[in-house]
C-alpha cells in the first residue's frame, strides 16, 4: 500500500509541476507575442508599430478565449439537453 501511495504522490507531484501561474502564463504570452511581432513582421521593440502588434496579439487571444468560452457553453447546453432528452429528443416530446 505504501508503494501505491508513493506512486500516486509522484504522479500528482509531476502533474502539478507542469502547472503555471497566471503571471507566468502572461509572461509567456508576452514573450510569444514579442517573438511573433519581431520574427514574422520584422518589428523592433520600442517602436509604435511593435506596441500596436503586441496589442493586436492580446486582442486576438482575448477574442479566441471568448470564442472558446461560447463554444464550451454551447457544448455544455447540448450535453444537458442530451442528458434530459436523449440523442434524438425522444424523451422531451
Amino acid at each position: 500500500m505504501k508503494t501505491f501511495n508513493l506512486f500516486i504522490f509522484i504522479i500528482l507531484s509531476q502533474t502539478l509541476l507542469g502547472c503555471e501561474t497566471s503571471s507566468e502564463r502572461m509572461a509567456r504570452y508576452a514573450e510569444d507575442s514579442g517573438n511573433i511581432c519581431q520574427s514574422q513582421f520584422g518589428l523592433k521593440p520600442g517602436t509604435e508599430a511593435y506596441a500596436n502588434c503586441i496589442i493586436n496579439m492580446v486582442n486576438l487571444r482575448l477574442q479566441q478565449r471568448q470564442q472558446n468560452q461560447r463554444d464550451s457553453e454551447i457544448l455544455m447546453n447540448y450535453g444537458n439537453y442530451i442528458s434530459r432528452c436523449g440523442l434524438s429528443g425522444q424523451y422531451c416530446r
